[in-house]
Formats: structure tokens, C-alpha cells, sequence
């Protein structure tokens, strides 16, 4: 063509070219004979039986679905070595093809015993054919996909194959929509003119944290040894079953420590409950005769959450499941809960009903969590339940079944509001630099939900405990000044041109009423020139200035007013609990047990001194000291250390 002065242009081209996935040569296709199942003739009942399995994820039917419907013929043959050989005999003379079906029937018709089935022996096994000639296997081995197919009935008996054909359950990758799902699909319609298998879960894979299939090559692999040396197996398995199954997975060592935390707080809750109750000589076998509020609601808790997530995993909805279980040992039981256990242990207020409850609760917890994270479950019944259940093992317990008479909904709602409450006074005291040790006066709920004041008239002291308040008080408004101002950049493309006047008309309304319809009704409605306008949350912004002394935030029925002012008295008893932190944990620091009485001197100034007298019968309560000496001079020869409590210098000396 360039000779003949007829070439427009040449040039190179680049193309898609297959690769070997294992090593990366170059591939060459070539035509060869193959031996194929004929799916076509059976696709239409291959389709059909798909209705018969419950699919999990749903969508995973739908690209099952789509794959079969363009699936060409089923190359089962494969010209390799090691595989299962072809049992299938050709006639050297006339060409005559025999399948064999069973070992017995290939030893009858060759005439000997046969001991292995497999190349090179097989090779070896020649039929005599009706034309006289020779049959001899195919050389060919079967594609491994058609093993698997026969997976779940090849092995077993026919009275076996009666109690479990068909499988109730598989669960593969996303991968075997083309693999291990359709070839069981296949075989299973061929041989039983049936799906093989009633449920089917698909999960995702394991990618790195930026999404990308984690290779050697590509330097972004982490071998399991690695984070099972590092973390452990339950820690690996709680993380990656707490995401969504059929998804796929963003390595993260963030995520995998915060799974470890989490077992860590359960761990130190069994810790919790042997230590504590022999100190209380609990027998969990003997009754209680009244639980407290709070023993209900976690009761309760504990019997809703049994009941939803034995249903989240029949549904195979394991991760929700997983989530549900975090979040009941740690923020219900060990930031909530045990809080609340403590103190009533620290007064003496119905102790056996707190560490019921709490044994109640960890044990139907372990059994819930022992399919999740085996070993540490398994741990904590040694060390807490075997003497009771007199069974070997956790997993020898049946799965917990719910109480339908311990749920109660009204109290979860009302310890719901309560809950709510004390996280915004943690955050009110935390924009304030309050530390939660030390205590305030009050706090006053302003709401007019009928819902939040029997919730808070009933449980006051809840949000007392959690909040460190003296006192909770309920009104219906407070007397601090509101301020409504407008976003005209936000209601400029609404309104146009009417933007500023409907921002007029919020300013000069009431304020506090502007804020709770939109609160409750999601708008505030204006009129400009008898035409209505909607005005949205996002449109208004509030200033609030509260009374002298308080700061304030909202919760979902109303607002919340902390009393921040460290009176004389406060102070006293904060500075109190400072110190008797620091003797804390310097008992914690010799490893002394709550039974450990020791002996202490309090070192400081004359203003300090002063301050820690008037609460001293106390504090030596609460730190177990059968002698608390306070001074401006060491008293006592012991364990010393030094600290800084509120720009004073303490020292504390402890011994035994």
C-alpha cells in the first residue's frame, strides 16, 4: 500500500491481551477438542431453581441470574496430569465411546481389581469393545469446578443422602457466582434434576485500605500471622464480622484495635464479676427478690436484643448482629451500667440484684458471642459459668432464648431519655472544662413532652449518678434570652426576592416559638403579602444566652440547663475525689485488692489540709484506709508519690 501510494496512516495500536493470572506470560488460544456438558439444554431449569434458594444478599440472585442466562456449554475436560480422570473409553478400531459410572462397574467389565482410580493406574485399564477392537480411557482429567459440583453428595451413603441432600446452607466469595455456586447448580440439576442447596450467603472480599485486591506483588498484602501475632483470632474475627458480609472490606489497623478494645472491656467485665461477687459471696443460684430500676431496664435490653438478633441470624444478617452485641457490652453494660453497679456496691444499695443482672446478662452474652469470638467467650464461662451450667464447654449451652415477660418498653424509653441527658451534660461540661469528677449543683430539663417528665421524675437519680449532680429539676422554660437570625444565603435561592423580608419576619418574631416549631414541625410558616413561606432548620440559626451561671444545650424533647458555678463547697468535695483518685491508683499500682486496708498520709499545704478535713470520714471510706493522716509534714514511712492537683503539689504516701 505505501508503494502504491494508498496507506492513510499506520500505526501501533494498543490492546487487551490475556495473561496467565498465576506467572503473567503471554497467552496463546488455540482450538482443540474438549469434552462439554451442554448447559444449554438444561438452562432453562437451571433458572427455574433459582427461585427455590434464599439468596443472601438478594442482588446475588439477580447476577446469578444474568450469568447463567449467557453461560455457553461447560468445558469439563482438561489436559493436565493430577485431577480426576475422565471416565470415559474410546475404541481405537471403531471409535465407540463408554462411560463409566462406578468402580464396580469398571471392574466388572475390564475384569480385574482396581485399587486407585487415578493417572497412572487408570491409564492402564483397557475394555474390550463389541467390534472387537480396544477401548482406552481419554487421556483428559475433569475440570476441578466439576468436583466441587459434586461436593455436597458425593460423599455420602444413600441413607446418608436421605437425611442430608439437599445442603441447608453455603457460603463462598463474590467469585463463585461463576465457580463454585453455578457448577453445584449445574451437576446438581443433572444428577437430581434439583438446585443441591436451600440457602446461600455471598460474601465479599478482603481489600486494602484504599480498595484495591491485596497482592504480594503489589506490596500491599498482610499475612494473618501477622495481625493474629499482633491481635489475635477473636479480635480479627469480631472486626471483620462487624461489617457487612456480602461487602467488600477496607483492611484498617484503626478498626482492628477498636475491635480489640472492645474485647479488652469484655474481658475486664468477667474480671469485674468474679472479683466482685466473691467479695459480695454472690450464688448466683438463689433468687432476688426485687431489682432496681436499672436492673430491668438491662434485662430488658438483654431479652429484646436476644430475641432481634437470633432472628438477624437466621436472616444471615451476622454483622447486624455483631454491631448490636459491641455495643450492649460496652456502652449498655461497661460505660452505663457498671457505673451505676459500683456505686450502688460503694452504698450498699441491693447489691445481690446488680450482680445478678450482671451475671445474667454476661453469661446469655457469651453465648451469644461464642460462634463471633470463640476463645474469649469460652474463657469467661470457665472462669464464671462452668461450675454452674456443669458443662464442659460454652458451646455444649444451648443459643439463649428471650424472656418475653422481662421486655419492657417503658422503662428503656424512659432510661433512653435519662441516657440522652447525662451525654449532654458530658458535653456541656466538657465545653465548660469541668472535669466529670467533680461535682456540680444542678441541672434543670426544660422540655413540655409528658414522655421526658415522668422519665425524669422516675429516674432523677440516674441522671444524678451519670452526671454527677446534686439535684435534677424539671420546667417548663427558663428565663434566658433567644435570638433568631436568619441565613439569607440559604433562603436567598428559595425566596428570592422575598428572601429578606421572610428573614425580617423571623427576627421579629418570638424566638423561643420560632426554635420549637421548628423543632416539631420541621418549618415556621411567615406571611408576606398574604402569601405563606416555609422557613426550614437549616434556614434559621439561635443564639441563646443563658441565666447567670449556666450553660445549655438541646436534646430531643427540650433543653438542658447545667448549673456550672464551683461553689465553696463543690470545690472542696471535688478536690476530695482528686486525691482520692490518686490514692486509687496508687493501690492499683501495687496490685492491692478491695479487701486491702492500708494506711495513708496525705501530705499538702495548710489550704489544701483544711479543705480534705471536712470531708476526711469519707475519703478514708472510699479509698479503704483504717488510718487517713492528713499534714503539711510526712507522718508515715510507706510508699511514697508525688502529684499535681490543681496547681498544688501533693504528696501521698501509702502502706500496707
Amino acid at each position: 500500500l505505501e508503494k502504491k501510494s494508498l496507506l492513510i496512516h499506520a500505526g501501533d495500536i494498543k490492546h487487551r491481551y490475556p495473561h496467565c493470572w498465576r506467572c503473567k506470560s503471554q497467552l496463546i488460544f488455540i482450538t482443540t477438542d474438549q469434552w462439554f456438558i451442554r448447559i444449554t439444554k438444561i438452562k432453562e431449569k437451571m433458572l427455574a431453581e433459582l427461585d427455590n434458594v434464599r439468596w443472601e444478599p438478594e442482588f446475588a440472585r439477580v447476577w446469578f441470574k444474568d450469568f447463567i442466562t449467557c453461560a455457553p456449554d461447560w468445558c469439563i475436560s482438561r489436559q493436565r496430569y493430577w485431577g480426576i480422570p475422565l471416565p470415559i473409553w474410546e475404541c481405537e478400531k471403531c471409535s465407540k465411546i463408554k462411560i463409566i459410572s462406578s468402580r464396580t462397574e469398571l471392574e466388572i467389565a475390564s475384569g480385574k481389581r482396581l485399587d486407585d482410580l487415578h493417572k497412572p493406574e487408570i491409564d492402564e485399564v483397557f475394555l474390550n469393545c463389541e467390534c472387537g477392537g480396544k477401548m482406552k480411557r481419554v487421556p483428559d482429567v475433569l475440570d476441578v469446578w466439576f468436583d466441587s459440583g459434586n461436593a455436597i453428595w458425593a460423599p455420602l451413603s444413600k441413607d446418608e443422602l436421605k437425611y442430608w441432600y439437599p445442603c441447608d446452607f453455603i457460603v463462598e466469595g463474590k467469585d463463585q457466582i461463576r465457580g463454585w455456586f453455578y457448577s453445584l447448580l449445574g451437576c446438581g440439576v443433572i444428577t437430581h434434576d434439583e438446585v443441591p442447596y436451600r440457602n446461600l450467603l455471598m460474601h465479599g472480599f478482603f481489600v486494602d485500605e484504599k480498595g484495591e485486591k491485596m497482592s504480594k506483588s503489589l506490596g500491599n498484602f498482610v499475612p494473618i500471622e501477622e495481625i493474629l501475632n499482633k491481635y489475635g483470632a477473636d479480635t480479627f474475627r469480631l472486626w471483620s464480622m462487624s461489617s457487612t458480609v456480602w461487602d467488600d472490606l477496607k483492611f484498617n489497623w484503626e478498626e482492628i484495635k477498636e475491635a480489640n478494645k472492645s474485647l479488652s472491656i469484655l474481658w475486664n467485665l468477667y474480671l469485674f464479676m468474679e472479683r466482685f461477687s466473691k467479695l459480695g459471696k454472690f450464688n448466683p443460684k438463689k433468687e432476688v427478690k426485687e431489682y432496681e430500676p436499672e436492673d430491668l431496664w438491662l434485662l430488658s435490653r438483654l431479652n429484646g436484643i436476644i430475641k432481634q438478633t437470633t432472628e438477624q441470624f437466621d436472616k444471615y444478617d451476622i454483622h447486624e448482629a455483631v454491631r448490636i452485641y459491641r455495643n450492649f457490652m460496652v456502652e449498655d453494660i461497661s460505660r452505663f451500667y457498671l457505673k451505676l453497679g459500683k456505686k450502688r456496691i460503694s452504698d450498699g444499695r441491693n447489691p445481690n440484684a446488680f450482680y445478678k443482672t450482671l451475671h445474667t446478662s454476661l453469661l446469655a452474652l457469651s453465648e451469644m458471642l461464642s460462634p463471633i469470638t470463640p476463645f474469649i467467650a469460652e474463657d469467661g464461662y470457665q472462669l464464671l459459668f462452668k461450675e454452674e451450667k456443669k458443662k464442659e464447654s460454652i458451646s455444649m449451652l444451648p443459643w439463649p432464648q428471650h424472656d418475653h415477660n422481662a421486655l419492657n418498653p417503658l422503662i428503656e424509653g424512659q432510661m433512653g431519655v435519662c441516657r440522652e441527658i447525662s451525654s449532654v451534660i458530658a458535653q456541656l461540661r466538657q465545653t465548660a472544662n469541668i472535669k466529670l469528677r467533680w461535682p456540680l449543683e444542678e441541672v434543670v430539663v426544660v422540655t413540655d413532652s409528658t414522655e421526658c417528665v415522668n422519665a425524669v421524675e422516675h429516674l432523677s437519680y440516674i441522671i444524678e449518678m451519670i452526671g454527677n449532680v446534686k439535684k435534677t429539676r424539671l420546667q417548663s422554660d427558663m428565663p434566658s434570652m433567644v435570638e433568631a437570625k436568619p441565613k439569607l444565603n440559604v433562603m436567598g435561592p428559595a425566596f428570592k426576592d422575598y428572601s429578606v423580608a421572610v428573614g425580617e419576619a423571623v427576627k421579629n418574631s418570638d424566638a423561643k416559638f420560632v426554635r420549637k416549631e421548628l423543632e416539631e414541625k420541621k418549618y415556621f410558616e411567615v406571611l408576606i403579602d398574604d402569601r405563606p413561606y416555609k422557613v426550614t432548620p437549616d434556614m434559621v440559626e439561635f443564639l441563646e444566652t443563658p441565666p447567670k451561671g449556666y450553660a445549655e444545650a438541646p436534646f430531643s424533647s427540650g433543653r438542658v440547663y447545667l448549673k456550672i458555678e464551683i461553689t465553696p463547697a463543690l470545690y472542696e468535695e471535688a478536690i476530695a475525689r482528686e486525691v482520692g483518685r490518686r490514692i486509687q491508683m496508687m493501690r492499683k499500682e501495687l496490685q492491692l485488692v478491695e479487701t486491702d486496708m492500708i494506711d495513708v498520709n496525705v501530705v499538702g499545704d495548710a489550704e489544701l489540709i483544711s479543705l480534705l478535713k471536712k470531708g476526711e470520714q469519707s475519703l478514708a471510706k472510699e479509698v479503704k484506709a483504717k488510718d487517713l493522716i492528713l499534714s503539711e509534714k510526712q507522718k508515715l514511712k510507706g510508699t511514697a508519690k508525688e502529684w499535681e492537683i490543681e496547681d498544688k503539689t501533693v504528696t501521698i504516701i501509702i502502706t500496707k
